[in-house]
């Protein structure tokens, strides 16, 4: 790893995690890979651990990721800050493509793909988060080499790039709240006028988390930060549209009631069932022909993510603390 220059700054790659484990011992060993020429790796465990001589280990305690990721911040070196998490690992050239695309914009994203190896229950969740039927999120987790967003809402933690002075004028990363710090920093770089942009062939790959409960767990997390921050942050966080999976779990819940005393009791069933077709169709489209037997498990697995993530987006909202996240919201990335 070389000194700082004016053709290839220096790069800090920040690695927040509880402990190095079997998943961060691939992170570093695939960052060592990287075809960039200057940059150095700054690893955040809980407490001290032991790692290879060539990455710098800052132990923070047990704090959220934000925190660690300023901690993080105040050692490093370079004027380009970049982030993944403990349990994903680059394509060789994330670098080289970050350090050009920054000279466009003051903070871009890329693609967090499942990767290959991934055993099926991961595949699995892979699948669902990239389909089609999450909307707008399945883009970040689909490879598109063409594509450059200007227009995205949220650039992932997991795959993040930007300038130092950047992060540092808004007062870095919030330490409060996880998951969603990433959704609540992309938020305040936008009111401040910064330039952001997803770019499809700034690839990292990202073990997901087996299905079911592992799974569920995760997007619970997710949907119960994004009605809390439409609750206190309002505006641009509280889009109609991310609200979609809510309204479908108040349909399913509410709707034979209001069905019933409106005569419309059969047209229920009816949408209802062709909601299933459609999870049905998409999964013929979506998955591979080497995983097709899985397709079950896909179309459960997308009820249930969109069930849950409702109803965890409700709580979230009104404000009410789900018991399993009282000691679980804020230790470590996963």
């Amino acid at each position: 790893m070389q000194n700082r220059s004016e053709e290839k700054p220096l790069v800090s790659i920040i690695v927040p995690c509880r402990y190095i484990d079997e998943y961060t011992r691939e992170t570093l060993a695939m960052l060592r890979m990287l075809d960039y020429p200057n940059y150095e790796i700054i690893v955040v465990p809980d407490e001290a651990d032991e790692g290879p001589d060539w990455v710098r280990i800052i132990p923070s305690g047990p704090v959220s990721p934000g925190k660690k990721r300023n901690i993080a911040k105040k050692e490093a070196k370079g004027d380009i800050l970049a982030y993944i998490d403990s349990d994903a690992y680059p394509e060789k050239n994330w670098l080289k493509i970050a350090v050009s695309q920054l000279k466009t914009y003051d903070a871009i994203g890329g693609p967090a793909v499942t990767p290959p190896n991934d055993d099926w229950r991961r595949r699995v969740s892979g699948y669902i988060y990239s389909s089609i039927l999450m909307g707008s999120i399945s883009l970040r987790f689909k490879e598109n080499k063409e594509e450059i967003n200007e227009n995205i809402d949220v650039l992932h933690s997991v795959n993040f790039v930007a300038k130092r002075n950047v992060i540092e004028e808004i007062g870095g990363w919030n330490e409060e709240i996880w998951p969603g710090e990433d959704t609540l920093l992309c938020s305040l770089l936008r009111k401040n006028k910064k330039k952001l942009a997803f770019i499809g062939n700034m690839i990292v790959y990202h073990h997901r988390r087996p299905i079911y409960r592992e799974h569920l767990k995760q997007v619970a997390g997710y949907g119960y930060v994004r009605g809390y921050l439409a609750g206190r942050f309002g505006k641009d966080l509280a889009r109609p549209i991310y609200f979609l999976p809510a309204i479908l779990l108040l349909y399913v819940l509410f709707g034979p009631i209001l069905s019933l005393k409106l005569g419309l009791l059969p047209y229920y069933g009816i949408t209802l069932t062709l909601y299933i077709v459609l999870t049905l169709v998409v999964a013929l489209l979506e998955i591979p022909k080497s995983d097709k037997r899985f397709m079950v498990d896909f179309i459960i697995g997308i009820i249930l993510t969109h069930l849950t993530y409702g109803f965890y987006e409700l709580a979230g909202l009104l404000g009410i603390v789900p018991k399993i996240f009282k000691k679980t919201l804020y230790k470590g990335t996963r």
